[in-house]
Parts: C-alpha cells; structure tokens; sequence
C-alpha cells in the first residue's frame, strides 16, 4: 500500500489523501488564453468521488470555439455537458440551473 507523509508527519495511505482532497473539491475551472490573447474560462467540471482510487470529474459547461474572424478574434459559446449531481439541492435554494439534454 502506497503511503504519504503528509505536514504533520503522519503517514496516510494515499487513498486516503485523495478521497480527503476529492471531498475538499466541488468545481474546477478550466482557464485558457485564446488566439486572439484573450483569456476565457473554457470548462467548468464537478469534481465527484473517486472510483477505484483514481479522481473523477463531471463537464458541466464546455466553451466551443465557432469561429476565428479576419482580425483574429474569437467566437463562440458555451454548450451544457452532463447535469450535475447538485441539481436538486441547488432547486430547493432558488438557483435556477439551465435545462440538461
């Protein structure tokens, strides 16, 4: 079994430490700078719990890049990925989520 000190010198294993930093987590979001030098997020992922010690994500929105125009700036738009796990929760306070295909 494969362990890790952690500040404390205590020794975990690192399943452990992942399913601590997995539970830590909700969202990442994915930054990029474009052609055109502007920077756009281009991926928001919920972060769900591990599945045989290896990390998980969910795409929830994902930017698509239509087009490039003659002066080099970007166009595009942001498509839904999979509904996530939250929904409910996030009904029952009043945020309205779009509509999952």
């Amino acid at each position: 079994m494969e362990t890790c000190a952690i500040m404390s010198g205590i020794e975990l294993p690192l399943t452990a430490l992942r399913m601590q930093v997995a539970s830590a987590i909700d969202c990442v979001v994915h930054t990029m700078r474009l052609p055109d030098g502007s920077r756009k997020i281009v991926e928001l992922a919920e972060v769900l719990s591990l599945e045989h010690g290896e990390y998980r994500t969910r795409t929830l929105f994902r930017w698509r890049t239509e087009s490039l125009s003659p002066d080099g700036s970007v166009t595009g738009r942001f498509v839904l990925g999979e509904k996530p796990s939250f929904a409910a929760d996030a009904g029952i306070m009043g945020l309205e989520l779009p509509e999952y295909p």
